[in-house]
C-alpha cells in the first residue's frame, strides 16, 4: 500500500511562488536537497452537495503521472502526500538550474511571415474560450520554428492525445505541455498536468449514483469531451476514435494502444495501491477506484480497440492511410 508522508514542516525553496496554473494554491519546497512543487486541492462550491468542498485534482494528478510513468513516457515525478492537513501531491521540478520552462501558449506567440499568412484563416468558430483549437495546434506543431524544431515533439502531442483518453484527461490545455529551454537549445519536457484527469470534480455521492447504473458510466465513459475544438465544434472522444482522419493519430494509436494492453495489470495496481484513508482523512473511496477503472475499460474496449484494429486491417500499400489519412 502506499505510503503518504507528512510534508507540512519542509522549508520553502527560492521557487516558491512562481508556480502557475489555475488548479488550486502551490508551494514550492526542498525535498531530499531538491526543489520540488506541492499541488494544493482547489475548494468548490456545489449545490445541494455539501460533502465534497474540495477537487480531487491532487489525486488524478497522481494516477495520471503514475499511468504515464507506467507506460514508459518521461513523466515528472509525483508523491501522494499530506500537507497542513490535506491531500495533495508533490511533483518534482524537473527544470534544472539553467534551465526555463516555455509552454505551448507562450510559443505559440513565436509566428513567422510563413504561419503568419496561414493563420490569416479563421479557424476559431464559436467554441468555449478553454478549448483549443486542433487545426490551429497542429499548424503550430509544423510551421512554428521553435515546435518543428524539437525532436519527437509532434509523436509526443498525439501520443498524449490518445494516452489523455486513457486516463479521461480532458485539459490538456496550451499551459500544460512544452519545452524546456537551455543556451537556446530546446527539448520536450516531461508529461505533466494531469490533474484533471478521472473526474476529478466528482463527489462520492456522484460517483455513488454512476455506480448504481453501469449504463450511465459507459455513456460517460464514451462520449467525454477532449481539450480540443475543430471549427467551433468540441472534439469529443468517440468522434476521435471512430470518425477523426489523421495518419498522425492513427500512427499514435498503433504505438500505444499494445503498450497500454501489455501495462494494463500496473495500471490498476497504481490505483489499487492507494489507501482509502489517512490520517482519518479520505484519499481514494473503493467506489472511486472502481469507477475509475472501469471508465478505462470501458474506453479501451470500446473505442480504443477497436480504433486499432480497424487501422491494423486497413491496406498499407500505395493509396491508404499512411500515404492519405
Amino acid at each position: 500500500m502506499l505510503n503518504i508522508e507528512d510534508w507540512s514542516n519542509l522549508p520553502l525553496s527560492d521557487r516558491n511562488g512562481t508556480y502557475g496554473g489555475m488548479a488550486g494554491a502551490k508551494r514550492g519546497v526542498i525535498y531530499n536537497n531538491e526543489p520540488w512543487m506541492i499541488k494544493l486541492p482547489k475548494r468548490i462550491k456545489r449545490v445541494n452537495v455539501s460533502e465534497l468542498s474540495y477537487t480531487t485534482s491532487p489525486l488524478s494528478e497522481y494516477i495520471g503521472s503514475q499511468i504515464y510513468s507506467a507506460l514508459g513516457y518521461d513523466t515528472h515525478e509525483t508523491k501522494l502526500i499530506e500537507y497542513e492537513g490535506k491531500i495533495a501531491v508533490a511533483c518534482k521540478d524537473f527544470r534544472k538550474n539553467n534551465e526555463m520552462l516555455l509552454e505551448i501558449r507562450t510559443i505559440k506567440n513565436a509566428v513567422n511571415e510563413e504561419l503568419a499568412k496561414i493563420l490569416e484563416k479563421d479557424f476559431s468558430g464559436s467554441a468555449p474560450s478553454h478549448l483549443i483549437n486542433l487545426d490551429e495546434m497542429l499548424l503550430h506543431i509544423d510551421y512554428n520554428d521553435i515546435l518543428n524544431s524539437v525532436k519527437g515533439l509532434k509523436e509526443r502531442f498525439w501520443d498524449c492525445l490518445v494516452v489523455d483518453v486513457l486516463i479521461n484527461n480532458n485539459d490538456r490545455n496550451d499551459e500544460n505541455w512544452g519545452i524546456l529551454r537551455c543556451d537556446v537549445r530546446d527539448r520536450i519536457a516531461p508529461i505533466f498536468g494531469n490533474g484533471a484527469s478521472f473526474s476529478d470534480n466528482l463527489s462520492e455521492n456522484m460517483i455513488e449514483d454512476y455506480m448504481q447504473n453501469p449504463e450511465k458510466i459507459r455513456n460517460s465513459a464514451l462520449n467525454t469531451a477532449t481539450a480540443f475544438h475543430i471549427n467551433g465544434k468540441p472534439v469529443c472522444v468517440r468522434f476521435l476514435f471512430e470518425d477523426y482522419e489523421n495518419s498522425d493519430f492513427k500512427a499514435a494509436v498503433m504505438r500505444n494502444i499494445p503498450l497500454i494492453e501489455n501495462n494494463m495489470d500496473e495500471i490498476c495496481k497504481i490505483i489499487d495501491n492507494i489507501p482509502e484513508i489517512h490520517n482519518g482523512k479520505l484519499v481514494c473511496s473503493k467506489q472511486r477506484a472502481e469507477f475509475y477503472k472501469i471508465g478505462m475499460i470501458y474506453r479501451m474496449n470500446e473505442l480504443m480497440v477497436p480504433c486499432y484494429n480497424r487501422i491494423r486491417k486497413c491496406d498499407f500499400s500505395a493509396g491508404g492511410w499512411m500515404e492519405n489519412g
